[in-house]
């Protein structure tokens, strides 16, 4: 019985990690297949083990569907069913392409024809 309401209460634990805070609606894409983040920080992040196969290498951080970061993984950890995964390099989308000028203050926004 005790088995149980251990599984349960780390059942409603990882339920209650999906479903909050900032991390709604971040997923991780790895190829063609996207995952959903149960936690996300400046250094890392975590998966359900159960529902993602191992990742390393090169993946994106996308909220609805829009890139937020690029980023180079390794798993760190493996705790209570749950993936932990530390950044070697996370680089942040851009909105704009860069630029290789000097952009004038008083440069036209657009032309008109």
């Amino acid at each position: 019985m005790d088995k149980l309401r251990t599984d349960i209460e780390t059942e409603m634990h990882q339920m209650a990690a999906r479903s909050a805070g900032p991390t709604k609606g971040l997923m991780v894409r790895s190829g063609q297949r996207q995952f959903p983040l149960i936690d996300y920080s400046s250094t890392g992040f975590s998966v359900a083990a159960e529902d993602t196969p191992p990742l390393s290498g090169f993946v994106d951080i996308e909220r609805a569907g829009e890139c937020q970061s690029r980023c180079l993984i390794v798993l760190a950890r493996e705790d209570d069913g749950v993936l932990h995964y530390e950044f070697k390099r996370r680089t942040d989308a851009q909105r704009r392409p860069p630029v290789d000028y000097v952009i004038s203050e008083n440069a036209p926004v657009g032309l008109l024809t």
